[in-house]
């Protein structure tokens, strides 16, 4: 709508917002330029009924916005001319780098730019396809990936898995430390992109699986080492029994949920693993939500 901001409390009135702190201020620009081009005319008023999903990308010094438009309540976008006139009026804004739209059927299709985005990380480049999940806080990501690969661990030869693994955030990196490493991800464009930045590193010890977790786990070969990065929900039955099967030596459980975290973590130390760490991560300023992470090792029954 022609109006970024919240909703007034039990009410439809919006509470105008110029900028937003908590975001990365490259979105905060990109708030007031789309009020500008929706009061001028020059993009359409969706009123409500579309989303633009906003990726940071690029590195610090050189910010780039991956945008992705979104029908909702219906309305269902197609990648025809009027599309691709919305998507050069972005790409005109300062620091857009790219524009797709999910259609009516759910396909993402590219409508200017790129059809991926690169981030750097730990002096690494990672593609970025519009719309896969990517953790969302920028600036302290490097500290919980760092944080991530010390519980980890992994040592060159030993065999691990990167469960939900997304774009390989962790499951790169345990590649390049030597480790053979198996992506778990039901989203096939996420697949494509890790299988992009492995091939920009030079990685051959990495293998992906384009499916869900809970079909996937089950066929994985003898782990040394599993990194699990569920949703909200934590991880289903399925999943959850497949891992405590397979008698993994270290877990390492990065969540975005302490109560789906401390239901897991309770069961896996029900099947005989112990927990070593727990740490969290501020990742969502000025709200309740907070990022763990953990490692779990399998007590010796000896």
């Amino acid at each position: 709508g022609p109006e970024a901001g919240f909703r007034m409390r039990r009410s439809k009135q919006i509470v105008g917002l110029r900028t937003c702190p908590v975001a990365h201020p490259a979105i905060s620009r990109l708030l007031e330029e789309l009020n500008r081009l929706i009061r001028l005319r020059e993009i359409p008023d969706y009123r409500g009924k579309a989303l633009l999903h906003a990726q940071v990308a690029g590195s610090p010094s050189d910010t780039r916005l991956q945008l992705l438009l979104e029908g909702v309540d219906g309305l269902k976008f197609m990648p025809d001319a009027a599309m691709s006139e919305v998507a050069g009026r972005l790409m005109a804004l300062r620091g857009v780098e790219g524009v797709s739209v999910q259609d009516g059927g759910g396909s993402i299709v590219v409508l200017a730019g790129p059809e991926h985005a690169w981030m750097r990380l730990r002096g690494k480049d990672l593609a970025l396809p519009a719309g896969s999940f990517f953790q969302s806080n920028w600036s302290l990501l490097p500290a919980l990936l760092d944080r991530a690969l010390e519980l980890a661990d992994a040592q060159p030869g030993e065999v691990a898995a990167d469960v939900y693994g997304g774009v390989g955030l962790f499951g790169l990196f345990l590649a390049e430390a030597g480790a053979q490493v198996t992506l778990i991800e039901i989203d096939p464009r996420a697949v494509d992109a890790a299988r992009m930045t492995a091939a920009a590193w030079g990685l051959t010890s990495i293998d992906y699986v384009a499916a869900p977790a809970e079909e996937a786990v089950a066929m994985l070969p003898r782990l040394d080492l599993a990194i699990v990065d569920p949703p909200r929900t934590g991880l289903d039955e399925t999943t959850m029994a497949a891992l405590i099967e397979r008698d993994i030596p270290r877990i390492v459980y990065v969540s975005c949920s302490p109560i789906t975290y401390a239901r897991d973590a309770a069961q896996l130390v029900r099947a005989g693993y112990r927990i070593h760490r727990y740490e969290l991560f501020d990742f969502y300023p000025q709200t309740v939500h907070i990022e763990g992470l953990a490692l779990l090792s399998k007590v010796d029954s000896t």
